[in-house]
């Protein structure tokens, strides 16, 4: 990116340069990454570590992620910066020990951000889970049609379903008796 002398001084004014880490002072993203907005650069907000990457090495390889050493996504210094892959970044998470598991997993801290907790973990099956939009008298009804030979497609069109759960109704892999 084409960074011009101011774009690069004002840059800087937003960065607190410690003795270690030098974090970024300005907006920053709900995950703690320094953000900068330069519409002329560039048409959405930046991550200020990946423009910090910038000033100092060029542009980043495409496929590639400018990962932390330190650990702080707010922290912009260069020497704690280096590009990796998100399989790096993945490496790097589980070797330092940040991988969230059991009720440290977002599964349980952000339930209702988890498409498959849909009912933020109360244990609702079937007609009385939030999210249903058969009923127990559809499911029979889905399961009679199927084996009189309707096929998946046809059933799932007829309940506004996918042909996935329309599988796994007629299988018993869900709205299991």
């Amino acid at each position: 990116m084409n960074f011009t002398k101011e774009f690069r001084k004002r840059f800087w004014s937003k960065v607190e340069k410690g003795s270690e880490c030098w974090e970024w002072r300005a907006y920053k993203s709900p995950a703690g990454y320094g953000m900068i907005q330069a519409r002329t650069i560039h048409p959405v907000p930046m991550l200020a570590h990946r423009v910090a990457w910038e000033l100092r090495n060029g542009p980043i390889p495409d496929g590639l992620f400018v990962l932390h050493r330190c650990d702080n996504p707010a922290c912009v210094r260069a020497a704690h910066l280096f590009l990796g892959t998100q399989a790096d970044n993945n490496f790097d998470r589980d070797r330092k020990g940040r991988t969230a598991s059991g009720d440290a997993n977002g599964a349980r801290t952000k339930p209702h951000r988890n498409p498959f907790v849909r009912n933020c973990g109360s244990g609702l099956t079937g007609e009385r889970h939030p999210g249903s939009k058969l009923t127990q008298k559809d499911v029979d009804e889905i399961r009679r049609l199927f084996a009189a030979g309707m096929n998946r497609h046809q059933i799932a069109k007829r309940f506004g379903i996918s042909d996935t759960h329309a599988n796994r109704i007629v299988t018993g892999a869900s709205w299991k008796d």
